[in-house]
């Protein structure tokens, strides 16, 4: 039996938007690796994620953003440099343009993704004074290594105590600091 191609192109639409492996695929153009497909189907509170280089961890976790966001929640992603936060968010624009049902009323603002049509936030942003006062259901640290320890200490308490979840992700640095001893 062969398939509407209308019918077909939805249904493909839809496992992109409700399956993370797939949403990946789609936005990326290759397979997750074994430690992203773990990463995008956790349910886990805390996850440390540590991996070289150019692997594709701020990539797992920009698609996590992106599904959380979906789903109404807030992502604060901090990272050690301005830069990195707005290349944060290019991913994140990568699977909003491979979703066919993303919401068309989202923008993209200097370090933000929001939408008038649900609750969803993404913000990115440097470890500076500037991240403290927000609250966040998924808090991200990208490139912990690179995070200053009072920074680290300022920004854990934005994640709400009892539902919040933290990832942390980092290239092997050197043998000191806050997330060293983690």
């Amino acid at each position: 039996m062969m398939l509407d191609p209308a019918l077909h192109r939805y249904l493909g639409g839809l496992t992109t938007s409700l399956d993370p492996i797939a949403r990946f695929k789609a936005a990326m153009k290759v397979e997750p690796r074994h430690f992203q497909k773990d990463l995008l189907l956790s349910s886990a509170s805390h996850i440390i994620l540590m991996a070289s280089r150019q692997l594709g961890k701020s990539t797992a976790v920009a698609c996590v953003a992106w599904d959380a966001f979906l789903r109404g929640l807030t992502v604060v992603v901090i990272c050690p440099t301005e830069k990195q936060s707005k290349e944060f968010l290019l991913r994140v624009k990568e699977f909003r343009d491979a979703d066919p049902f993303s919401p068309p009323d989202i923008q993209f603002l200097k370090m933000e993704v929001t939408a008038a049509s649900h609750k969803g936030r993404i913000l990115a942003m440097p470890a500076t004074d500037s991240a403290r006062g927000f609250t966040a259901d998924i808090l991200c640290l990208d490139e912990c290594a690179d995070l200053a320890d009072d920074d680290i200490a300022a920004v854990l308490p934005l994640r709400k105590k009892v539902t919040g979840r933290l990832l942390v992700t980092s290239t092997p640095k050197w043998k000191e600091g806050d997330f060293h001893r983690r």
